[in-house]
């Protein structure tokens, strides 16, 4: 069920107006039926796939906080790694062939990474075990966060379902501001930009050089509005209902360094990979740079091999790991620049990223370096591959409107605009008059 369905509209408000009506006890367990539910519409079948990986890891974290032995616990820790990295891999590859985009689980991605986070904890200290099958279930399945992030810890989500919060005023306005933002950046600005980032790249060969640029441009503020959309309206929903999630962007395109924009970009994911993968093979603490940097390429190959077994999200991922391992030149310069540098630096990965294969991120470039002019004649066919029409002429004047004001709002800092009556009425407005409606799936609901 996709968050700017008609469905969920209806839905989540009745889920909402339930789960505090019904006694405290009965919440958790509704909620989980809830979740379950929310994640059954997509296929029943992936819902069974949920179902087993959570009773499989639950029973393998109960046998590694009582067994005694390295080895033995290394055996269970394994089983688990092995069952889930193998769901992983199998969804990974069978989603490049679009014949078999059914065998891949919506979310898969997500809650296979807190299991597994999940059963690390539990082998380096075995007392953070959860006993409650419920709890942990509902761990796994928590509907707000469940497709796409942010991806929880445990620690800090599972205390969180024995205190069983009550209806709070403050948390609805907060919760709905939050609502409010996340639809802004998906309705008005990511699904605006759609169309156009499309056009552009199903035609990389024949379309101007100068609209490839353009819509490099469009693809980079398109999948952060529309994932940081994702992450706003989970921690909206979940605020309503009591809970608080992890902040998942924190304005990564006003960074003024690669590891500034990685500290505030997807946070979730980049500290699950720091704390599971590159503090355990040494992090910066191992002896020498180059060391150091074959760990930062091994992490950054790994994250991009997560969003698909495709050589394309290897290159953006290796890109990255470049990036940070010679990032030091931009410390010096005026934050400004930085700024500029580091957008730029990441709007270039984004190219292989979106592209439909490798080749056609060479294309892109090779036509960058070689046919990009800015003359008059380039600047009409550009402008009427993107509006055509009447209609197309609105529809792009609108996006670049709207884009405009997402900067600004951007700039603005997020946090006084949810403090701010005025600037939730206009969001409201916004999203209720110019959201482009239709119930198109977020990005990242394909990792």
């Amino acid at each position: 069920m996709l968050f700017n369905s008609f469905r969920f509209l209806c839905v989540f408000p009745l889920v909402a107006a339930v789960y505090f009506w019904i006694p405290l006890r009965w919440r958790c367990g509704f909620l989980l039926v809830a979740s379950y539910y929310f994640y059954s519409c997509w296929r029943p079948e992936y819902l069974v796939l949920l179902i087993l990986s959570t009773v499989l890891d639950y029973w393998l974290a109960r046998g590694l906080a009582v067994v005694q032995g390295r080895g033995r616990k290394r055996a269970l820790l394994a089983v688990s790694l092995a069952s889930n990295l193998g769901v992983l891999l199998v969804s990974k590859y069978a989603a490049r062939d679009p014949a078999n985009q059914w065998l891949v689980p919506v979310g898969v991605s997500f809650y296979v990474f807190q299991s597994l986070g999940y059963m690390i904890d539990v082998y380096r200290d075995p007392r953070s075990v959860e006993r409650r099958l419920l709890f942990f279930a509902l761990y796994l399945a928590f509907f707000p966060q469940l497709v796409s992030g942010p991806i929880e810890r445990a620690r800090r989500l599972i205390p969180q379902f024995s205190r069983t919060p009550r209806f709070s005023i403050p948390a609805l306005h907060f919760g709905l501001r939050l609502i409010a933002w996340g639809f802004f950046k998906k309705l008005v600005v990511a699904d605006r930009l759609a169309p156009f980032v499309s056009e552009v790249f199903a035609r990389v060969g024949q379309v101007p050089a100068l609209a490839l640029l353009l819509g490099v441009y469009f693809f980079s503020i398109q999948i952060y509005s529309d994932f940081s959309g994702y992450s706003d309206i989970a921690r909206g929903t979940a605020r309503i209902l009591g809970f608080k999630l992890g902040l998942n962007f924190d304005r990564p395109y006003f960074s003024a360094s690669f590891s500034e924009f990685w500290h505030k970009w997807h946070i979730s994911l980049s500290t699950w990979f720091r704390d599971y993968v590159y503090i355990p093979l040494g992090g910066s603490r191992v002896k020498g740079r180059p060391r150091r940097v074959l760990n930062l390429f091994l992490v950054f190959a790994l994250s991009g091999l997560w969003h698909g077994a495709d050589a394309k999200f290897a290159v953006w991922g290796l890109l990255h790991a470049f990036f940070l391992s010679v990032g030091g030149v931009v410390l010096g310069l005026p934050r400004a620049v930085s700024i500029f540098v580091v957008f730029h630096c990441v709007t270039f990965a984004w190219i292989f990223f979106r592209a439909a294969t490798l080749s056609d991120a060479g294309l892109i470039l090779s036509r960058l370096a070689t046919d990009l002019n800015f003359a008059p004649q380039s600047w009409a066919e550009t402008f009427y591959l993107f509006t055509g029409d009447s209609r197309g002429f609105a529809e792009f004047v609108a996006a670049c409107f709207f884009v405009a004001v997402f900067w600004v709002l951007e700039w603005a800092t997020p946090r006084r605009i949810l403090y701010s009556e005025t600037a939730f009425i206009f969001l409201a407005f916004a999203v209720l008059v110019f959201g482009r409606y239709g119930g198109t799936r977020f990005i990242y609901f394909q990792f």
